[in-house]
This record gives C-alpha cells, sequence and structure tokens, in this order.
C-alpha cells in the first residue's frame, strides 16, 4: 500500500510532463480574475467539460456558453478540417488541461496546437471578429527565387481567403498549393470561425495578411482568436484520410474549400426536382388518355343506344320486350373491352 501511495505522484507527474504543450498561449490579464468557490469557475468547468462530448463537434466546431451576467462562461472549440474526429476530441482534451492549469485563475485564456485551439472567456465571443491576441512563426529560411515566390504566393492566399469567406455556418476554410519551375511548392491553409459573417471572414484574413512579417520566409503563420493563416513547403494536411467535412484533392495552384460540399448539395436537389417534374408529366398524360377514353365510350354508348332504340320501336309504338337495356350495355362493353 505504501508503495502505491509513493508511485502516484510519480505517475501524476508523469502524466503531466507527458501533457504536449502550445504552439502558443495567452492568459488574458485585462479579463478579471475568479476564485475558488466562485460561480463563473462552476460555470467554466460546465462548458469545458462537455466540450468533447457535444454532438456539434462532429463538425469540428464547438461554441458554449453557460451561466449569466458577470458569471457567464463562454468556450470556443475548433479543430483543423481536415483531422479525424478522434484527434479533435483529444487536441480538444488537451487544451482543456493544459490551459486551465496554465492560466488557473483568469476570466480568459486562449491556446494554440498544430490541429485546435481553445479559447474561453467571460466576455461574449459569439459573431465576435478579434484579432488580439496574436502570434506568428516564421521559418528563418528564405524562399528561392523571392521575385517570383512573393507575388505567387500572395495570389494564393488571397484565393484561399475568397474560398474560405464564401464557407457556411459550419466551416470556413480553405487549403491549396503552388507549384511551377523554378518555384518552392508551398502548401496553404486559412481559417475562420464559422460563425464569422462573410465580410468578417475576409476582414479578419486581411488583416492578418498585412500583418505578415514577410513573405520571402519558406513557412510562416499567424494566428488570431477569429481565423488564421499558415503556410510551409511540406503538406502539414491530409486530405487523403477521412476528414470532417469532405474536402476535393488539390490541384496546382490547387484550392479545397467548404463551398464545395454546397454544390455537391445544389448538385443532388436539382436531380431529386427533375424527377419529380417528369413524374409529374407522366402521372398528367397518363390521365389525359384515361380522361379520353372514357369519354369516348360513354359517346359510344350512347349513339349504340340510340340505334338500338330505332330499331326496337314496334309499329304500335311501344318498344319491345325481346331487347332490354342490360343486353344493350353488354353489348357495347364486352367487344371493346375483349370479353
Amino acid at each position: 500500500m505504501a508503495f502505491y501511495l509513493l508511485l502516484a505522484p510519480l505517475l501524476l507527474m508523469a502524466k503531466a510532463s507527458a501533457q504536449p504543450h502550445f504552439i502558443s498561449h495567452f492568459c488574458i490579464d485585462s479579463a478579471r480574475n475568479f476564485t475558488a468557490n466562485s460561480t463563473f469557475k462552476t460555470n467554466l468547468h460546465h462548458v469545458l467539460s462537455s466540450i468533447t462530448t457535444d454532438k456539434k463537434l462532429s463538425y469540428g466546431f464547438y461554441r458554449f456558453s453557460h451561466g449569466q451576467g458577470s458569471d457567464i462562461a463562454n468556450a470556443v472549440g475548433v479543430c483543423m478540417p481536415d483531422i479525424k474526429l478522434d484527434t479533435c476530441r483529444s487536441c480538444l482534451n488537451d487544451s482543456v488541461h493544459l490551459l486551465t492549469k496554465l492560466c488557473p485563475n483568469q476570466k480568459e485564456a486562449i491556446g494554440w496546437y498544430e490541429n485546435c485551439f481553445l479559447h474561453y472567456s467571460s466576455r461574449p465571443l459569439s459573431n465576435q471578429m478579434d484579432i488580439r491576441p496574436i502570434f506568428r512563426t516564421q521559418s528563418t529560411e528564405n524562399a528561392t527565387n523571392t521575385a517570383r515566390f512573393i507575388p505567387s504566393l500572395r495570389i494564393l492566399l488571397n484565393s484561399l481567403k475568397s474560398k474560405a469567406s464564401l464557407g457556411d455556418s459550419l466551416h470556413k476554410y480553405a487549403a491549396g498549393n503552388m507549384s511551377s519551375s523554378g518555384l518552392d511548392t508551398t502548401y496553404a491553409l486559412v481559417q475562420c470561425l464559422p460563425d464569422l459573417t462573410t465580410q468578417q471572414c475576409d476582414d479578419c484574413l486581411s488583416s492578418i495578411f498585412k500583418k505578415f512579417p514577410d513573405y520571402c520566409s519558406r513557412s510562416a503563420g499567424t494566428f488570431t482568436p477569429s481565423c488564421m493563416v499558415n503556410y510551409k513547403p511540406t503538406r502539414f494536411f491530409d486530405n487523403s484520410r477521412p476528414t470532417l467535412p469532405p474536402t476535393p484533392p488539390l490541384m496546382a495552384i490547387s484550392t479545397a474549400s467548404s463551398t464545395d460540399n454546397e454544390t455537391r448539395a445544389v448538385g443532388t436537389k436539382n436531380v431529386n426536382t427533375r424527377i419529380h417534374i417528369v413524374i409529374i408529366m407522366v402521372l398528367s398524360v397518363l390521365s389525359c388518355w384515361i380522361l379520353i377514353i372514357c369519354i369516348y365510350m360513354f359517346l359510344r354508348s350512347r349513339r349504340i343506344e340510340q340505334r338500338v332504340e330505332r330499331v326496337a320501336i314496334t309499329t304500335n309504338g311501344r318498344r319491345s320486350p325481346l331487347i332490354r337495356r342490360s343486353q344493350i350495355v353488354h353489348s357495347i362493353s364486352g367487344p371493346f373491352l375483349g370479353f
């Protein structure tokens, strides 16, 4: 028993040391701190404990709030678009444990991993474009042929920005690459919070493009609470494995964005609409033919009945008892129906 009591602290230390480190994180000092027994801490625990189980995570985007007034806790979690759901949950779970450890009393904090980031605060986070705090990464190695590299990279990033901005309320991202003779192959990805408007996403990405250290580095990235951009000479996103949202393969210069899913949905809707139109047309034509046949049968029966009645009239002006109406109807319907 004593052995296990001695071993437990060592296991906890090993688990803590195995916790992956953030690329960057911020404990926002401008936000008020909270105490251990405060209502805000209870609300924050409620928000963060549900972050990896909420069904909305199937789209790689999580937003949740709990509480009221100054004690409300808001949290946002976003995963990279190409990772598996289990990887997304694991990344956000690591973010919860590490961020609350690094910022134990702050009401606002944010941390970035390679695959996800987590942001929580006592202030509203919904539909907000925040470009602070901001951090950057940059390679010390410059690209070859910078005279061609810089304008080509700007074209790629602006193209990705346009596609990401047009994403839906679940995904606003785009990925692509550029490659040509004499230039380094470069892969890039841009992403906004899905609940930003098209204009907010465009403005956010435009603002961080302006804050890029320079476009000469072979790799660089800029990250904010609302959007990010990252480019590298090696592929750091994987479109070959199952993704949170389906992403088409890349081309040079190629892009893959969430708007492609909308195109496929519209195409399916158009096919269904055409099928419905064809069915309605067939039924309409069939109904017309049935109506024509019924009218023809009625008119034909009337003419035959009148003809038979004229023959059946006897010389004394009375109808012959040898011919009955039922016989007339039978003589009309039988041969027409093939009986």
